[in-house]
Formats: C-alpha cells, structure tokens, sequence
C-alpha cells in the first residue's frame, strides 16, 4: 500500500536560489495575487509543500508560500524534489 501524503523535506529559506528571498526584494503594493494567497495563508498556514528542482534549489511552484515564509519569520519551508 502506498502512503498517502507525498514525501517531503524540511529545507532552510536561505538554502534556496529565489528572487524573493534576497535581502533586497520588495513587494510590490499592488500584486493583488499575492495579497490573496497571504490572506489565505495567514488562515490556513503553509499546508502544501513547494516544489523545488534539486540540483539547483530554484523552486519551480511556490515562490509566493516562500515569500510567505520569510516575510513571517519561517526558517524552514516544506519541499518535493522535482525529479
């Protein structure tokens, strides 16, 4: 029998290459998307790991849950490695 939730690992922000998690990224007032998704977040929390190619920690789905994360004081976010 196969497990039911999708392996993941626990990663540190600072280990990942994405432009929102430079020191110098700024969000931007009117990304109505985002302001949405951080709303949803800030309800539910961070429940669905981000998908992260391996060889160079780029993440390929979730770079608003990692500006998410930092901007909230995470550390550590959830990840599948993309194969």
């Amino acid at each position: 029998m196969k497990p039911l939730v999708a392996k993941t690992t626990l990663v540190a922000l600072k280990d990942l290459k994405c432009k929102r998690l430079e020191d110098d990224y700024k969000e931007h007032p009117d990304d109505l998307i985002y302001q949405a998704l951080e709303k949803e977040l800030q309800k539910d929390g961070l429940l669905d790991p981000i998908v992260v190619n391996k060889q160079t920690m780029q993440p390929t789905r979730g770079n608003q849950r990692c500006w998410f994360a930092k901007k909230n004081g995470y550390t550590h976010i959830s990840v599948i490695y993309e194969k």
